[in-house]
Order: structure tokens, then C-alpha cells, then sequence
């Protein structure tokens, strides 16, 4: 049996997001795992996260129920479960680690975005962080090989024996739909409107070229996720497409975000960097036409089942919108590759990965049988 000790930090550092995804679908086959002895350490904010409210740990399952209050300071500074006498893996879901030399520690990497689009002193904090977590960790998961190969360029000097590449998963409440009643209705018709899905980082997003791809299209546009519009945002909505010409919902259940893929023309992610890029994998469980650009972990993940554009324009959007529109034997294809690709990611897939880095690591370090085959 392996001990595990998991720092669900990630559930107060966010209201909701891939990590907290992750994470829920990871801890949820954890506590029903018998070859697993695991504990959790959590901050008594964590049900202030939308993705944490939906599954619940056995109070007895914790080593410690945390105050938040000074989490700002909190975040940055690593554990030490001095109470623990015997050997453990600590996995933090958000870059900490535990100072207890009984410890191994896991760490998950899923992007350099920091590195990359954010500018100091919120760079400089995050990356101190993130790279002494890496540092100090016995072994690592990345999200894609895209991610590995940004963190060896980053961090050289890091063994890359330690590395495991874990893809993420897919719910498999992401289907294909045959008709019936929608229950998130909308203003505008089936396969008549564009669907934008996450955040809208204007320093790597391109989300304004979506807005202006539409403009030129002449379709409205669905935008999910990603937080509330900012004025500058509502007004380049309002100006380019007119106020009745697109949407943006709140945070939607994944039943009706389902139904958005379904009834899309197309979900337009034209993101110039992404760890893994999970709305691709979602969109094609369902059925929907996919457009990305030929960046970062884009094509590992999509695969041959979406049109992955070199031409990063409006006018390349909107091409691609206009075969999706005028091809549909073609356009059928790729759909169905689209969900044969989805079809090898999934979050059982993803936990015995996880799991058979601990077996491998707890093995190499107390020489016990972890009775996990990796």
C-alpha cells in the first residue's frame, strides 16, 4: 500500500479551471482506491470552488483542515507534515512541496504561461515558485510533451529520467447529442454560431481575432468561461458584431456545455500557447468541428481530427469556417477523427498514469512492493 498526502491548495486558489478538473477527477478515484493509504491537507475555503463542490472526502481522510486566512502568503511557502514519522508521497495540485525528509515529492507542471506572456512582479513570484517546486521534486508530471520540452528548455539542468508525460483526460458526459431538448437555450440557431471556450489573455489568446473572424463571417458568438467581460471587451463585442450577436454565459455545467459543442458550427480556440488545451479534446467528444493554430501542444493534442491553421488571421479563420460550412461530407471526416482521437484521453487513463508514477517512485525509494502495476 502507498501513502499519499495531496494538497488540495489548488480548490482555494480558484473558482474553477483545468487544475480543479484535474485534480477532482484524480482525489475522486483515489478515495475509492484500496491500494492507496491517502490523506489530504485543505484550506476551509475550498468549497468557494465550483468544481470542488461537486464530490466530497471523508473528514477522516484529512491530516489537517487548514485556515485560509493569510492564503496570499500561504500559497508561497512549502509544507512540512513534521507529524508524519513513516515514508509518504506528497503531491501538491499547485507547485508547494513538503519539507519532511519522510517525504517524496510529486509535482505536476502544466504550462510555462508565466514564463512566456506574464510580465513581473507576478513573473518573478510564480516562477520562484513553480521552478522550486521542480526542483525539488523526486518526480514530475507533465500534461503533454509540449510542456516537457518548454521545462527541460527552462530548467536543463533537471534529470529527464524524472519526467512522466500524463496527458489530461476527458469527461465522458462530452457526447454526441441526437437532437432533443436543450436545456442551456440560446438566440441563435444549431450550427449557426461560433463557440469560444475559456479564458481571454490578450497576450496569448488571440481573442480579438475571433471577434473580428466573426465580423467577417457574418456569425454570432458564443463565449464561455474565462471570467466576465471587460468594458474593453464588451465594446469591441458591441462594435464589431452588435450586442445581439453574441453571448456570454457564466460558468455552465457540463451538461450544458455540451450542448454548446453540439450545437456549434465550429469552437474556435486560436491560441497561440496552451499546456494541453482541454476544449479541443472536450469539443471533439462531442461532435464539434474544431479550428486552432498550428502552436505549442495544439497538434499533439487535436491530432488529424480539427483544421489546424498556419494561416493565424482573421481571414484564415474565417476560411476555415467556410469549408466547415460548405463541406459537410468533408467536414463529417473530420469530426469522426476528431472523436477517435478524443477517445484516448480519459481521466481512468490519466489516474493509472498518475498512480504508476507513485508505484514506480515508492518503489525506488523504500524498496516495498506497492502492489500498483506500472
Amino acid at each position: 500500500m502507498i501513502s499519499c498526502v495531496i494538497d488540495n491548495i489548488i480548490f482555494s486558489l480558484q473558482r474553477s479551471g483545468g487544475i480543479s478538473i484535474l485534480w477532482k477527477n484524480l482525489i475522486k478515484r483515489m478515495t475509492r482506491d484500496k491500494r492507496l493509504y491517502v490523506r489530504f491537507l485543505e484550506y476551509d475555503d475550498a468549497t468557494n470552488n465550483v468544481i470542488r463542490e461537486t464530490f466530497a472526502i471523508n473528514p477522516k481522510n484529512y491530516v489537517d483542515l487548514l485556515s485560509s486566512t493569510g492564503l496570499m502568503l500561504k500559497r508561497y511557502i512549502n509544507f512540512c507534515n513534521s507529524q508524519i514519522t513513516s515514508p509518504y508521497i506528497f503531491h501538491s495540485t499547485y507547485y508547494r512541496t513538503d519539507r519532511n525528509p519522510k517525504s517524496f515529492n510529486v509535482t505536476t507542471v502544466h504550462d510555462f504561461i508565466y514564463e512566456k506572456y506574464v510580465r513581473e512582479p507576478r513573473k518573478i513570484v510564480h516562477k520562484t515558485q513553480k521552478w522550486s517546486a521542480i526542483r525539488k521534486s523526486d518526480a514530475i508530471i507533465c500534461v503533454s510533451e509540449n510542456t516537457k520540452k518548454d521545462l527541460l528548455y527552462y530548467l536543463p539542468e533537471i534529470d529527464e529520467s524524472k519526467i512522466t508525460v500524463v496527458h489530461n483526460g476527458v469527461d465522458p458526459a462530452f457526447k454526441k447529442l441526437n437532437g432533443g431538448k436543450n436545456y442551456f437555450p440560446i438566440p441563435f440557431a444549431p450550427q449557426q454560431y461560433v463557440l469560444y471556450v475559456g479564458a481571454r489573455n490578450p497576450h496569448y489568446k488571440n481573442f480579438e481575432l475571433v471577434v473580428e473572424a466573426c465580423a467577417q463571417a457574418g456569425l454570432p458568438l458564443v463565449l464561455t468561461g474565462g471570467g466576465g467581460l471587460t468594458k474593453h471587451e464588451r465594446a469591441l463585442l458591441d462594435s464589431r458584431l452588435g450586442h445581439s450577436s453574441y453571448l456570454k454565459t457564466g460558468i455552465v455545467e457540463t451538461r450544458s456545455l455540451n450542448e454548446l459543442y453540439n450545437n456549434a458550427l465550429a469552437l474556435v480556440y486560436p491560441s497561440k500557447y496552451e499546456g494541453f488545451g482541454l476544449p479541443i479534446i472536450e469539443a471533439q467528444k462531442a461532435g464539434c468541428p474544431v479550428i486552432a493554430f498550428n502552436d505549442s501542444c495544439i497538434p499533439e493534442v487535436m491530432g488529424d481530427g480539427g483544421i489546424c491553421l498556419d494561416n493565424k488571421s482573421p481571414e484564415g479563420v474565417v476560411e476555415a469556417l467556410n469549408f466547415i460550412y460548405d463541406n459537410p461530407e468533408e467536414t463529417l471526416a473530420m469530426v469522426e477523427r476528431g472523436y477517435a482521437n478524443a477517445n484516448n484521453y480519459s481521466w481512468d487513463k490519466n489516474y493509472f498514469e498518475t498512480i504508476s508514477v507513485y508505484a514506480k517512485l515508492w518503489e525506488e525509494r523504500t524498496g516495498r512492493d506497492s502492489r500498483i502495476p506500472y
